[in-house]
């Protein structure tokens, strides 16, 4: 309502579907060429059935109308980057009679798994039913990521951590840390605000109360915060506002997720430019002390996002690939030419519960459509 369509995440699925090469827009330095990035299929005509609210909730009466929409459209193929982990009767039907009627749906395992191979949840629905392929995700370099719902339902996988695809316009932040001359690493922080700033970088510890901060002598500096100590972010940013400060250098405290530096301030407050370091930068950044940082947060039109939903389009793309080039495809022929083209992987030959049938090849699948075999 009123321009609100969201957060960007149906705009990124699309995107790895449909995105048209040489878009433009606004591009975080050294993730995509200034052109933006093309889908996997940019001749493919979207029809776009919105099931879910701004804060990505739905309801599975939801869910069967838009199948049920997308079958009298005459759509060729469904991609649900969505799932729930109950079963019901009336969506699985939905999907049983999409599947009679000649559609491929497709549609994500869930984010939910672990890495205890004995306390697996099952993989949501619809992914969970016969009549609907479920797509895990693998990482770039093909190995699982313990997130990916795996189990005996599960047929393909496809790319699903840091997937770079189009986002809405501006919505995908992205900063600049600058210190003694030197660029350092950083990730904004979700909802931080966006404006470039400088000033005296102060030290503030955990920033566990409203005065925590270490010689301050004016207001307008670099608050330097430590993760940890039971404090949230948000809390910490409002303390260190509360001493004067106008941005605000989170340090991470654990190494093992130094690669991923995704966090969040939890609202669209009016928040100062909020930046996150890994913890090797700690050193460094306490060196500079006392002396001047800048530090900036600006928005892209692309967003580098991870989960099955990123990898579920994938194998959307290729099934809608197989129909542009032969329309006279069955939907159990499109199928059997994913499952046979799939890149094996996996310790197990052949289908297993983690990768399924393997990584989904849209090459393979076109070049082996084309033999004839």
């Amino acid at each position: 309502a009123e321009g609100n369509w969201g957060g960007g995440h149906g705009t990124h699925v699309a995107g790895v579907i449909a995105a048209q090469l040489g878009s433009g827009g606004v591009v975080r330095d050294g993730t995509l060429p200034s052109g933006g990035m093309v889908g996997v299929a940019p001749g493919v005509t979207l029809l776009v059935a919105r099931v879910l609210d701004v804060e990505g909730n739905g309801s599975t009466s939801d869910v069967i109308a838009a199948v049920e929409w997308c079958q009298a459209q005459g759509a060729h193929v469904a991609s649900l980057s969505l799932g729930a982990p109950e079963r019901n009767n009336a969506e699985e039907l939905a999907f049983a009679r999409a599947w009679e009627a000649g559609m491929v749906t497709v549609a994500a395992t869930g984010n939910e798994g672990t890495d205890d191979p004995n306390a697996q949840p099952p993989i949501l629905y619809p992914a969970g039913y016969d009549t609907v392929l479920a797509v895990g995700a693998v990482r770039l370099d093909g190995t699982h990521p313990t997130f990916s719902q795996t189990g005996p339902h599960v047929d393909f996988v496809a790319p699903g951590v840091g997937v770079p695809s189009t986002f809405k316009v501006g919505g995908s932040i992205f900063g600049h840390l600058e210190a003694g001359g030197v660029s350092l690493r950083n990730e904004a922080l979700e909802f931080s605000g966006t404006s470039a700033v400088s000033g005296q970088l102060t030290f503030c510890g955990l920033a566990a109360d409203d005065a925590s901060c270490e010689d301050v002598r004016s207001c307008g500096f670099v608050a330097l915060v430590d993760r940890g100590g039971d404090v949230l972010f948000a809390d910490k940013v409002k303390h260190v506002q509360a001493q004067g400060a106008r941005a605000v250098i989170v340090v991470n405290h654990r190494p093992e997720e130094d690669g991923d530096l995704a966090f969040t301030l939890g609202s669209s407050d009016r928040w100062p430019v909020t930046l996150a370091v890994p913890t090797t930068a700690r050193e460094g950044l306490l060196a500079k002390v006392g002396s001047s940082v800048r530090l900036s947060v600006q928005g892209a039109d692309y967003a580098m996002l991870t989960g099955t939903s990123m990898a579920t389009p994938f194998v959307s793309g290729v099934a809608a690939l197989l129909w542009s080039r032969d329309p006279s495809l069955t939907n159990a022929q499109v199928r059997d030419l994913l499952e046979r083209s799939a890149k094996d992987l996996g310790s197990v030959k052949g289908r297993d519960d983690t990768f399924g049938h393997g990584l989904v090849q849209a090459r393979s699948a076109l070049e082996l459509l084309d033999s004839g075999i």
